[in-house]
């Protein structure tokens, strides 16, 4: 029978598996609470808040030397009085003297793991304590400051270099979050220009063509003329541009702007033989807004509109007003949009092709003026899109 006392609380530190197995088993055996530690690092933040009664720790540790953890143990005022043993693999006077230095009550070699090494630890777990003389004390108190120094200076020289790392690592991800950000701009800006360059090019080929009427030829160069001005202002309005006029706010007639955008989108409504229904009043519906922007957000929205209803279908565009908002509602009688979806975070699509863009784009377009951008699925089919614009009616608009 062992002298235990079933409430002796020992905190043992071992990085082997096998030796701290071996120990754990024989102590719970013989009565005692146990907390285990595989590192030096661990065992520091257990002790400071486990309080132990008993430490015991190995000397070669691959985290920490263990003479320079009892060092940190024995120096803080709340675990100055524990009783600390040390167990090491190594016979050596001088390691002994050293741990004794550091606040060691004892220093033994480690049994193999088959045989019982409690014997021998119990008389230092229950006040058995091994001395030196003065002078043998200062001299290896001298050697643990000497080794105390050299870790610290080890452990400097570690943080300085995670700490150019560390701004390496920083600056890495500084340039590649400007690489991200110049690539999601790129990526916006061509999302923009393919819209008027795709009008200039339908524009061109009607030109070219030999059976387009003298007519229809002034249409299709006024459309190229136009669309290769609103090209410019896109640019200038992402280059924020003030000599440019292109982000000023103007008087629109809503009417006429929608027109103006089916008209740039008749043919993709013709090929997809989709039926084109209007509930506009020209003149009656007016705005102060930037042209350029509410252009392109019903732009993006009836074409979207168009590409959800690749085999033909119902689009409708109506403008309303209340008392505070003028309402455009682009609505199509395609599948819906799933309750999940994300629409307005960039990148995210449903489509098969496609960047995720689109109203990404027309959600910072929207914001940037004051405006609002929702959406709704609705009773009967297809889903509608609604840009409320927060600007003063005219006179004719509410009279």
């Amino acid at each position: 029978m062992t002298n235990s006392q079933p409430s002796l609380k020992i905190l043992y530190i071992e990085d082997d598996l096998g030796f701290r197995e071996n120990l754990e088993r024989r102590l719970l055996k013989a009565g005692y609470q146990i907390m285990l530690a595989a590192n030096a690092r661990s065992g520091l933040e257990m002790a400071q808040l486990w309080r132990p009664d008993a430490i015991i720790l190995d000397i070669w540790m691959a985290d920490l030397d263990g003479l320079v953890l009892a060092a940190q143990l024995h120096a803080d005022p709340t675990l100055a009085n524990v009783p600390m043993l040390a167990l090491t693999i190594l016979v050596s006077d001088t390691l002994r003297g050293r741990a004794l230095a550091a606040g060691c009550v004892g220093y033994l070699n480690k049994l193999p793991p088959g045989l019982d090494p409690l014997p021998a630890i119990e008389p230092y777990l229950h006040g058995q304590r091994d001395e030196l003389t003065d002078a043998e004390r200062v001299r290896y108190m001298d050697e643990n400051t000497i080794e105390l120094v050299a870790v610290l200076q080890q452990r400097v020289k570690l943080a300085d270099q995670r700490l150019i790392d560390l701004q390496a690592a920083q600056q890495n991800l500084v340039r590649a979050e400007r690489l991200s950000t110049a690539g999601r701009l790129g990526l916006a800006l061509a999302h923009q220009l393919n819209n008027p360059l795709q009008a200039i090019q339908t524009a061109l080929e009607l030109l070219s063509d030999e059976g387009t009427s003298e007519t229809n030829r002034h249409l299709s160069l006024a459309l190229a003329l136009q669309e290769m001005q609103r090209t410019t202002q896109i640019i200038n309005m992402l280059l924020d541009d003030p000599r440019t006029g292109a982000n000023q706010v103007m008087t629109i007639d809503v009417s006429d702007l929608v027109e103006a955008v089916l008209m740039l989108l008749h043919p993709k409504i013709s090929a997809a033989q989709i039926q084109l229904q209007k509930t506009l009043k020209h003149g009656d519906y007016t705005i102060q807004a930037v042209y350029t922007s509410v252009h392109q957000i019903l732009f993006n929205l009836i074409l979207n509109a168009i590409e959800v209803m690749p085999d033909g279908g119902k689009l409708s565009i109506g403008v309303q007003i209340d008392a505070e908002w003028t309402l455009i509602q682009v609505t199509d009688s395609g599948p819906g949009v799933d309750p999940m979806a994300r629409l307005f975070e960039p990148f995210y699509t449903s489509k098969r092709h496609g960047h995720g863009l689109g109203l990404y784009v027309c959600e910072l377009l929207a914001r940037a003026i004051g405006s609002r951008l929702g959406w709704h699925n609705n009773a009967g089919g297809g889903a509608t899109f609604t840009l409320s614009l927060p600007f003063t009616h005219t006179a004719e608009s509410i009279g």
